[in-house]
């Protein structure tokens, strides 16, 4: 097993911008089931009118930060986020010199990558990267990617995770141990940045129902009380779920944060229409944050 190296965490306020003086602070997540950067490409038909539906529940929610899974690249984000409204922060892990076939259709799968879009004139520190993420040290497993923003004054830093699918409740088989593997290096990273009196947020697809009774993967993310990890968005059944399942895509903070901040609202998007038509396999999750 790897052993965990320290990235720098902090930006300090001197080396970031002025703040976003706002008392409000709303971040979402979202899933956007392989977005790719052109029509009809990799195992998710889109045509325009498909980006145009996400660029409009994007304008709709109207967060501050977003943090997106399943984006090919730069151009996959340029179609559905305006580039005079955002900055994106995309992980940069190489393209595959071959990508597999799609389980659905006869095209082959694109990159599937993280990014965190901040809204213009938010100040916002340099991307870092998690490569530490993927287990399997070929680039086969996706990086996180953190920022900081400063916001009234405060530095908090935004991590964004989209973990290893396939084992959402159970403990056994080869995914299980994959997110097993990743688990430890992301609580180690969450801990050291609460260890410097950091507010923090995590957000993401972790593939994983944290919210349930005695989860093994949510008591080695929490099991530091002094951290204080909570799951703040909403735990209850996804509507994105037609079997009623309980949320896998969560926004997390630590005490540090709880102590600046109140949730104002926390609420999960939902699709209208057949389930044919939705814009995502994911809903969109929201967190509204307010400073104390």
């Amino acid at each position: 097993m790897k052993s965990f190296i320290a990235l720098p965490i902090l930006c300090a306020l001197s080396s970031i911008p002025s703040s976003v003086s706002a008392q409000e602070l709303k971040i979402s997540t979202w899933n956007l089931n392989n977005l790719s950067g052109q029509n009809n490409t990799g195992c998710t038909e889109r045509v325009q009118r498909d980006y145009d539906e996400i660029k409009k529940i994007i304008n709709a929610i109207d967060a501050d930060v977003w943090l997106f899974q399943e984006v090919e690249n730069v151009g996959a984000l340029a179609r559905i986020m305006n580039p005079s409204v955002w900055d994106c922060h995309i992980e940069s892990r190489p393209d595959w010199s071959s990508m597999p076939p799609c389980f659905n259709n006869e095209r082959n799968a694109v990159m599937q990558r993280v990014a965190i879009a901040t809204k213009k004139g938010m100040a916002v520190g340099k991307k870092e990267e998690l490569p530490f993420l993927d287990t399997s040290g070929r680039g086969t497993l996706r990086y996180g990617v953190a920022v900081n923003i400063a916001h009234r004054g405060r530095t908090i830093h935004i991590l964004n995770v989209h973990l290893k699918s396939g084992c959402s409740e159970e403990s056994n088989g080869a995914a299980c141990g994959t997110l097993f593997e990743q688990i430890p290096y992301l609580t180690s990273y969450i801990n050291e940045i609460s260890d410097s009196n950091a507010p923090l947020i995590v957000g993401g697809d972790f593939n994983r129902k944290l919210a349930e009774s005695h989860d093994d993967a949510w008591h080695s993310l929490s099991y530091r009380k002094s951290v204080g990890l909570t799951i703040t968005s909403n735990s209850d059944p996804s509507k994105c779920s037609l079997k009623g399942d309980k949320n896998i895509d969560y926004i997390l903070t630590n005490k540090h944060h709880r102590e600046l901040y109140s949730v104002e609202d926390e609420y999960e998007y939902s699709f209208s229409g057949p389930y044919e038509s939705w814009p995502s396999d994911h809903c969109p999750v929201i967190v509204n944050f307010l400073s104390k």
